[in-house]
């Protein structure tokens, strides 16, 4: 489905809610009946109202969502058991933080040994360098020496290495999210521990279809708005240069400040991104009608004093009303009673009265 398919089909709902919610009020009903009676000498009075397009700016507007600029599940590296928890699920922690400890087993003490086998290995290569210099002994030996010195340090930095795993430590600032272990968990090499999620930027993403995508450059302003009502604003980051297979839509990401952490990752997110300005009219849903073939617009008075009808597309949707296009620069709208006249009939138009 094209977008102004959807469009036209989003206007028609829009329409068909407004008819069934009884929008107009008491009054207007009153109203409505005064402008409908008509005799059969008189033309037939309607409301109107002179419109005058406005520059708007054009927009490309996407259903999407809200997602972590960074997660990483972390794993243990260790095949042991948990000593402690020390970060709690959905804490704040920095980077370099102990989130998870455990068990030491015996790698102090593997590690006390290597350091010591080290000191002896060392002496035994200062023993073989003065033999050497004084002929009582082979540079074969001495190379020897050395290897096993080398062999050595690889087996007291493994130790060191297997020490430190010990204690699970966040790589980068962020929220410990989630935590899959307590105290006494035993823990396989490669078993995750807990999620952790940096959430001072998120990414706004969504798709884009084949005839938007074009439109859009990295650095472009993009600002979202949450089913709650906030708002934030952000920056193009990423556009797919490969289309999705099933849809033929581009994948776009915007990165999006959120350092007091009050936007949430996962959360539904109405995407605009700024592409441009255009011309456009707003009009009330109250406003719109039919043509004669099925097609969503609204009907006018010409100079001449008869029905016009105009094609819409819509542009943007506002609180009370929508944006459309299609129409002339000036045009006089018909408010009240377009549902009861007919394009090329002659009617009294009736200026509506502006509230002091």
């Amino acid at each position: 489905m094209n977008r102004s398919t959807y469009l036209a089909l989003s206007l028609l709902v829009l329409l068909g809610v407004w008819m069934l919610s009884g929008a107009l009020s008491e009054d207007e009903a009153v109203s409505e009946k005064q402008v409908v009676e008509r005799n059969e000498k008189a033309p037939m009075r309607v409301k109107v109202e002179e419109l005058i397009a406005k520059e708007i700016s054009q927009e490309i507007i996407l259903q999407g969502k809200l997602e972590p600029a960074r997660q990483v599940e972390i794993k243990s590296q260790l095949a042991t058991t948990v000593a402690d928890v020390i970060a709690q699920k959905g804490a704040t922690v920095e980077a370099g933080d102990v989130l998870v400890s455990m068990s030491l087993d015996d790698r102090e003490a593997l590690v006390q040994q290597a350091q010591a086998e080290l000191v002896h290995l060392t002496l035994e290569v200062k023993a073989a360098k003065e033999l050497l210099a004084k002929g009582l002994n082979s540079e074969n030996l001495l190379r020897s020496a050395e290897a096993n010195l080398a062999r050595g340090k690889a087996q007291l930095d493994r130790a060191k290495l297997a020490l430190s795993h010990t204690q699970i430590k966040a790589p980068f600032a962020g929220v410990w999210d989630q935590r899959y272990v307590e105290k006494g968990s035993h823990l396989d090499v490669g078993q995750g521990v807990g999620m952790l999620v940096d959430n001072s930027v998120l990414k706004a993403v969504g798709f884009v279809s084949q005839q938007a995508v074009s439109k859009l450059t990295m650095g472009q302003t993009v600002s979202v708005l949450l089913l709650d009502g906030s708002e934030a604003t952000g920056t193009l980051s990423y556009i797919a240069k490969v289309g999705e297979n099933t849809t033929q839509s581009f994948r776009i990401e915007a990165d999006i400040p959120n350092p007091d952490n009050t936007l949430h990752a996962g959360a539904s997110a109405e995407i605009r991104i700024e592409t441009g300005t255009q011309l456009a009219h707003f009009v009330a849903p109250s406003a719109f009608s039919l043509g004669q073939n099925g097609e969503v617009g609204i009907k006018s008075v010409d100079d001449s004093g008869k029905v016009v009808f105009y094609p819409v597309e819509l542009v943007r949707k506002d609180l009370n009303g929508v944006w459309v296009t299609g129409l002339p620069h000036t045009l006089t709208l018909i408010t009240l009673g377009q549902g009861f006249v007919q394009e090329g009939e002659a009617v009294t138009a009736v200026k509506k009265q502006q509230k002091g």
